[in-house]
């Protein structure tokens, strides 16, 4: 399963052109339209994922997410749903300063809590093992 996150200006706006060019991809919420789809993804984590969405020969999921909530969880780990995914190493296909600024912070943040939760003496897999824990649990 292939993960990809579309940061997006205007979430109404991408869900409308989305769901007319590809309607298959959402639930029966696509029945209330791109301004109830953006309202459901303003719960919780901020991110409407779409599932099991077929390309080519392998199935993606994909989330939408606001540029403005991105790079609000990047920085505060408000709900540490995206900002833990993005401990990890990602590809970027398009650059906003404001985002790999995010991003950056983000990882050094995940490197500083984790070696505050480590002891002493650590292996890179214990280091590794407690920058995944931080996303899964909250905790190291």
């Amino acid at each position: 399963m292939i993960d990809l996150i579309f940061a997006v200006h205007d979430p109404i706006a991408w869900h409308a052109a989305n769901l007319r060019q590809f309607p298959t991809h959402y639930s029966g919420l696509r029945w209330l339209g791109p301004r109830a789809v953006a309202a459901v993804q303003d719960w919780g984590a901020g991110v409407y994922f779409n599932t099991l969405v077929p390309l080519l020969d392998c199935q993606i999921k994909y989330g939408v997410v606001s540029v403005r909530r991105l790079e609000h969880d990047l920085r505060t780990w408000d709900t540490l749903y995206l900002s833990g995914r993005l401990h990890k190493p990602v590809t970027v296909l398009r650059d906003l300063p404001s985002i790999r600024s995010g991003l950056d912070a983000n990882r050094a943040n995940a490197l500083v809590t984790a070696l505050l939760l480590l002891p002493e003496r650590f292996t890179t897999a214990e280091l590794l093992n407690t920058i995944v824990a931080l996303s899964y649990t909250g905790t190291g």
